[in-house]
């Protein structure tokens, strides 16, 4: 299954259990004293556009229960007008990140992509390198969802957040000229899950 493919599925299970969403500082969940409170886990995701507008690198920074940052890195775009001339590029070694909570992340690196698309006669390759902080601002958007297939409930908190920094990237697809680009700057947000279950759950 493509990278793009599972986000659509984790989405979809998301939304189905979706118990109640609310935005702002007001918004309350489920006290914790009802069940086994899991360690709180971070998250960032970045979408940095090219100059031209022909392709964007999306980043998603995840910190795992208690083990180091790592992002990883996908790029899609478009290579000419025709229906189906489109790539995407994923499958790449994860580059180094941190999490700072609700305030801000990095994400610093060097990978390489394998590229395909529906018109094109073989898979291509992306080198990107990475260098990027996520500077969060505003309020903090609260939501509790349940999770599918089990008696728990994910608390996440989320903020708005400024990215910016340097990607370079080299795409090099099959029968086509190079596509490279410098982008200083993307739009993103950070989050933060904790999960709660009832005892003796999750």
């Amino acid at each position: 299954m493509r990278s793009t493919d599972r986000r659509i599925v984790a989405a979809g299970a998301v939304v189905t259990g979706l118990l109640w969403v609310g935005t702002g500082t007001a918004a309350a969940g489920p006290p914790a004293d009802r069940g086994n409170l899991f360690p709180t886990v971070g998250a960032a995701y970045a979408s940095l556009p090219a100059p031209d507008g022909d392709f964007y690198v999306h980043l998603s920074v995840f910190d795992g229960r208690g083990g180091e940052a790592t992002a990883g890195v996908e790029v899609f775009g478009t290579y000419g007008p025709g229906e189906g001339e489109y790539f995407e590029c994923f499958d790449g070694p994860l580059i180094g990140a941190t999490l700072d909570g609700l305030d801000g992340a990095t994400a610093e690196g060097s990978t390489t992509l394998v590229c395909g698309g529906p018109a094109l006669p073989g898979d291509g390759a992306a080198h990107v390198t990475v260098d990027v902080e996520w500077e969060a601002y505003g309020p903090v958007d609260r939501s509790a969802v349940v999770i599918p297939g089990l008696p728990c409930v994910s608390l996440n908190k989320q903020r708005a957040a400024e990215v910016t920094g340097l990607v370079t990237i080299t795409v090099a697809l099959p029968e086509r000229e190079p596509i490279t680009a410098t982008i200083e700057d993307g739009f993103g947000d950070v989050r933060t899950l904790t999960d709660i279950c009832p005892r003796g759950r999750g």
